[in-house]
């Protein structure tokens, strides 16, 4: 089995008190449960299985909760041997909201779109690719754009992220690594509508210039 610690926080002065109605916080606890159980499909599909627990108490910031991501891997005794799974866990919380190359994990490419269309991807060395926007680019994985890709994750992180701070009061949400308990990645109010899932009629990302077209799912294919 492959663990690994994240936290994520809400800020503002509706949470002064470090309390969080519950009618708020059961669907978010939800949702990063769902959004940390798709990418775990995307990445490593039926091999793995992911799931999320509360760990300790609700502590520090505003309003934060400790979390743990364990995942349990159907593997041969190849990969048992090889450690392909030790890190795992730890590699999908980077996917995810944190470092996951110099250009972050997919929160950080969701804020740098900032709902701009893709122009082109490049392929570089091994699985990195360069994504443009016109003249501008961000270095990241391929994991990373297929995590981007998927609608039912993207729809997870809007109920974890939009909906809390749609919220009078709640001002920012945050993505914490246990270990430093420094902020990974964090978004306020004002960025909260970039995080909406797209429709995928609306929002399409095909026939980008790498060997394979890039478009949103609904569920995982390999983007080559």
């Amino acid at each position: 089995m492959s663990k690994a610690h994240f936290k994520v926080v809400y800020d503002g002065p509706a949470l002064e008190n470090h309390e969080m109605d519950i009618n708020e916080l059961a669907p978010a606890l939800l949702a990063i449960s769902d959004l940390v159980e798709e990418a775990n499909y995307t990445i490593y599909g039926e091999r793995s299985k992911a799931a999320v627990s509360v760990k300790g108490s609700f502590k520090t910031g505003c309003f934060g909760i400790d979390l743990v991501v364990a995942q349990d891997f159907l593997m041969g005794m190849r990969d048992f041997l090889l450690g392909e799974t030790v890190d795992a866990a730890l590699n999908l919380i980077g996917l995810i909201g944190g470092v996951a190359g110099a250009g972050g994990g997919l929160f950080a490419l969701i804020s740098w779109l900032k709902g701009r269309k893709i122009t082109k991807v490049e392929r570089l060395e091994g699985d990195r690719r360069r994504i443009y926007v016109g003249t501008e680019y961000l270095d990241t994985e391929l994991q990373v754009i297929e995590l981007y890709r998927n609608i039912k994750l993207r729809t997870a992180i809007e109920k974890a992220v939009v909906r809390p701070l749609e919220k009078s009061g709640v001002d920012s949400f945050a993505f914490h690594d246990c270990q430093s308990d420094e902020p990974l990645f964090s978004v306020d109010k004002a960025g909260a509508h970039w995080f909406r899932a797209p429709v995928q009629e609306d929002e399409p990302i095909n026939d980008v210039e790498m060997t394979a077209s890039l478009q949103l799912v609904s569920n995982f294919i390999s983007a080559g």
